[in-house]
């Protein structure tokens, strides 16, 4: 079986031999084209939707996820300023780059003169060398595909760069490198194995090219702007275990598609590769219609709230305003944004941003969840999100967190030094059960309903009554528990006000529970 972050394969790893159907161009289309407008396969009706422009000297962030554990981000114009850029899985940092040559030309990512990005995939021009190079990261795969079309010369290579570590440590670990000719692959892996049972231990590096492969290992010591100005994870040192040379397909217009497979063992990690190398068109098509989906325009049916009368498809909608234009374009990219952030990475639950924190925060998740699921309409999300941290309260009878939800849920671990997260919990899942009056969900929830209530009056709750908590379990817990940055006492005033709109909610929920005819211990008269 593999693990919780590698993906079945469902047939052997099928190799492309060359690339059929790429265009021809003219000399003189060639020539025109200054941005690259040849080489963007999108539609014209997802270009108006989605498209936004970035040109040179102007690099924005770019990130995608692949709804599960994998995330992968750049820059659009420039190299990587970031050393949180690169290819993640359940918090790991896998691949961070890659350099392309044509002939002897090395693609410079900060001579990237126009970028096109869509939440689906990016494109990236190099107007010098007249190629483009696309990025894509599937749904529901822990890999990569990497497209490169243009004038590419008659023998290229690429140049992994891979930096495999917990995404707060700076490692220089020793490598495993294996080159599988007969699979026209190259495997790579520390050579330590750090990595716990069911996460990717290996990168698989294949191409729809027939490859060659020319051993240089060396490591890199590489600064990072955007983290030196923050004083955090500024510098690491990736890894080449050296080139894949191979001659791209077609004429004068050449193409080749590369992909970065995750797994936990190398036949997993190889066969990703190549599923994303077999149906890296079809996998595009459907991130694409899910995103879609969403706003209710995948196949002209009335939107959603927010969305024009008749689907961005529509002649009407391109006769507006652009100011319209652009502000629904603005609230496509935003419902786009926080859908990256919906994960299951250990259930489901909703990550508390990136960066550094693709992980879940009991505090965020529910501040976030009426607003990304509940005024969205995806309550089957919702309510997954909630039923998630619901296997997780602390229910040990001699904890003195006992009814917490966790403040940090992370793929190897729970962390319960948080105590406003459960009251957050608390008023997500009554704003839940008030959307959608899921009488299923209201009796399921009671137990953990009055265990959180119960659990803090026993454990936490003063002669007073106020609701009593470690110097830094409060929201500002920068610094953790036994050095906080900034101490807050045990008695916080904001606390004091979520726990008293729980105990408020908590009522309404016993009262809901006694009105289905459910049993609430006598809590309703109460």
């Amino acid at each position: 079986m593999p693990g919780k972050y590698t993906v079945a394969a469902a047939a052997a790893l099928i190799m492309i031999a060359g690339c059929s159907g790429v265009r021809t161009w003219s000399a003189k289309e060639m020539e025109e084209d200054l941005t690259g407008e040849s080489f963007v396969e999108e539609p014209f009706e997802v270009r108006g939707l989605w498209e936004i422009q970035v040109d040179g000297g102007r690099s924005r962030e770019y990130i995608t996820t692949n709804k599960v554990a994998t995330h992968f981000s750049c820059e659009t114009n420039s190299r990587n300023l970031r050393s949180y850029h690169g290819l993640y899985c359940a918090m790991h940092e896998y691949v961070d780059s890659w350099d392309l040559r044509s002939g002897g030309t090395l693609l410079n990512p900060d001579e990237v003169t126009h970028a096109r990005a869509y939440p689906h995939t990016l494109y990236r021009w190099y107007e010098s060398e007249r190629i483009m190079e696309e990025i894509m990261l599937p749904d529901g795969e822990n890999g990569l595909a990497v497209r490169f079309t243009g004038l590419l010369a008659d023998t290229c290579s690429l140049a992994p760069w891979v930096d495999m570590r917990f995404i707060w440590d700076v490692p220089r670990p020793d490598y495993m490198i294996f080159w599988e000719k007969k699979n026209n692959v190259l495997l790579i892996s520390r050579s330590d194995d750090p990595f716990e049972r069911g996460r990717p231990r290996w990168i698989a590096v294949g191409s729809d090219a027939a490859l060659d492969f020319e051993p240089d290992e060396r490591f890199e010591d590489r600064t990072y702007p955007k983290d030196m100005a923050r004083k955090a994870m500024g510098r690491t040192s990736p890894f080449t275990p050296g080139r894949l040379t191979f001659v791209p397909s077609g004429d004068s217009v050449k193409e080749v598609l590369f992909a970065f497979g995750l797994g936990e063992t190398e036949s997993e990690a190889v066969e990703q590769a190549g599923r994303i190398l077999e149906q890296r068109t079809e996998m595009k098509s459907a991130k694409y219609a899910r995103l879609a989906g969403k706003l209710g325009i995948s196949d002209r049916k009335t939107p959603r709230t927010g969305a024009p009368p008749e689907g961005m498809e529509s002649a009407a909608f391109r006769q507006l305003p652009a100011d319209y234009q652009r502000n629904f374009k603005a609230y496509c990219w935003a419902r786009a944004s926080m859908d990256n952030l919906i994960m299951d990475q250990r259930g489901r639950g909703i990550y508390a941003g990136f960066h550094w924190f693709p992980n879940y925060w009991g505090r965020d998740s529910f501040i976030s969840l009426p607003g990304a699921c509940l005024a969205t309409e995806e309550f089957e999300t919702a309510g997954e999100i909630l039923a998630s941290f619901m296997e997780y309260q602390q229910t040990g009878p001699e904890s003195p967190r006992l009814g917490r939800m966790p403040n940090i849920v992370n793929p190897g671990d729970l962390q319960y030094a948080g105590v406003d997260g459960t009251w957050w919990f608390v008023r997500a899942a009554w704003k839940y059960y008030l959307a959608t009056g899921d009488r299923e969900f209201l009796l399921e929830a009671w137990p953990r309903i009055e265990l959180a209530v119960n659990g803090a009056l026993e454990k936490a709750v003063d002669h007073r009554g106020f609701l009593t908590h470690g110097d830094g379990e409060t929201w500002m817990d920068a610094g953790g528990e036994s050095n906080p940055f900034s101490p807050r006492g045990d008695r916080a005033v904001e606390v004091q006000a979520l726990f008293h709109h729980g105990l408020l909610a908590g009522a309404l929920w016993a009262e809901a529970v006694s009105a289905e005819g459910g049993d609430t211990g006598g809590t309703a008269e109460a």
